[in-house]
């Protein structure tokens, strides 16, 4: 560059090192005045720019239309056009394509008006070398900013359509799930009406049967007792009355356990609540069965008394079954005992405890199942529905049935029939 040449003016401070990525842009560099051109080429190339020049703007506009440039560096005033052609031309053939214009004092509005057309930049002439460095340099870092960007806003595209794609997927995977739901929840709909219809005739079928079967029992009892009576046939005769008055009556209690099973599970189980005296209720049966089985030792621990408002009948009955179990699953001279005491204000507790087989701890929870028999009952007359009616009878008073092991010389089993504590004057 010739330093007497008045276009251009150069200072004294340090040479700049190009941006890094800067060798990769491309320029082009549009002025009519030959030496002006050729010596910014040479600026640029020597900052490892690639760089083409163009003398006239129809030379420039042929460049533009064969090669796409970073940078368009022109003068406004070319000898064949002017040189906003040349940066119309840039815009439509590239629109990336940044351009800066080069201009005298006499044209500075041009150059304004120029950057207003989408000039980034403008230079004035003279131009100071180191300004024309800077300046481009300036350009090729908001170049990479501006491909930085494109390329991260491609990655948030890419990551959003991923997104899209995958809560696309996450919804079809719901409706699918949503819809096999409903076709279950359909299945499990009809499964429960198909067995509701078949618990109802299942219902009806044991109160049919219950009805028929109790029918002949009277006569039949009946018969035994005028049998009994009838003193011609001997007393060998009275073993066999007995029998089957016995039979006769351990049919009617099945019976009887049938029909309260298909209330209970029909939810139609009722009690009658009435003023009575649980102490002396529970001592009247403990003292029956320790007068119907001698080998057992019976205990009672009681208070006096203990009113409250109970059906006594059902208790009685849930009484008895718990105290039938206790002599079917204990042994010959062991302890029964029966424990009944207000454990606190509001609740009775009435408990059977045995020294016998117990009850293993992977079946406490089956036990109270109708029809239920563990593999400890084998040899044990019954059909499991004691304990079933037993825990119903509590429900039905608003309490429960529970069991635990026993901690004694014997493991046995502790049936617990807990009872609201309710009096005349609670329900008065």
């Amino acid at each position: 560059m010739n330093s007497e040449d008045p276009t251009w003016r150069t200072r004294t401070r340090p040479r700049r090192m190009p941006i890094p990525g800067s060798a990769r842009g491309r320029i082009l560099v549009v002025d009519d005045e030959q030496g002006v051109m050729v010596t910014i080429q040479a600026i640029l190339e020597q900052e490892g720019y690639t760089v083409d020049s163009a003398s006239s703007g129809s030379m420039a506009i042929d460049r533009l239309r064969a090669q796409q440039y970073d940078l368009v560096l022109t003068d406004l005033r070319l000898g064949d056009i002017d040189g906003l052609d040349v940066l119309a031309e840039a815009r439509r053939t590239a629109p990336r394509t940044v351009a800066i214009v080069l201009t005298g004092y006499a044209s500075l509005e041009s150059a304004i008006q120029a950057m207003r057309e989408g000039a980034y930049d403008y230079l004035v002439k003279p131009t100071d070398v180191e300004e024309l460095k800077l300046r481009v340099r300036h350009v090729f870092e908001r170049l990479q900013l501006t491909d930085e960007l494109a390329r991260r806003v491609q990655q948030l595209e890419v990551a959003n359509a991923t997104i899209d794609s995958m809560n696309a997927n996450l919804r079809t995977e719901i409706e699918e799930a949503t819809a096999q739901l409903r076709e279950r929840l359909a299945e499990l709909d009809a499964t429960k009406t198909a067995l509701e219809a078949e618990k109802a005739k299942r219902e009806r079928f044991i109160a049919m049967v219950a009805h028929d079967m109790r029918a002949p029992l009277g006569p039949i009892k009946f018969g035994a007792q005028l049998i009994a009576k009838d003193a011609e046939h001997g007393p060998h005769f009275t073993a066999f009355t007995q029998a089957i008055d016995e039979q006769v009556e351990r049919l009617n209690r099945l019976i009887t356990d049938l029909l309260d099973m298909t209330r209970i599970d029909a939810g139609q189980f009722q009690i009658r609540p009435a003023s009575c005296d649980l102490a002396s209720m529970v001592r009247k049966q403990v003292e029956f069965y320790q007068q119907a089985h001698a080998d057992r030792h019976f205990v009672l621990v009681a208070p006096a008394t203990l009113s409250g408002t109970y059906d006594e009948g059902r208790l009685v009955q849930a009484l008895n079954n718990l105290l039938e179990n206790a002599v079917k699953f204990s042994y010959p001279d062991t302890a029964i005992t029966v424990t009944l005491a207000q454990t606190s204000p509001a609740w009775v507790a009435l408990s059977v405890a045995d020294e016998g087989k117990g009850i293993p701890p992977d079946k406490v929870n089956e036990i109270f199942d109708p029809f239920k028999r563990l593999a400890n009952a084998e040899g044990i007359t019954g059909f499991g529905l004691g304990l079933y009616i037993s825990k119903g009878i509590a429900e039905a008073h608003g309490g429960a049935l529970t069991v635990a092991s026993g901690t004694d010389r014997a493991h046995g089993a502790i049936f617990t029939l807990t009872l609201p504590a309710i009096t005349a004057a609670t329900t008065a």
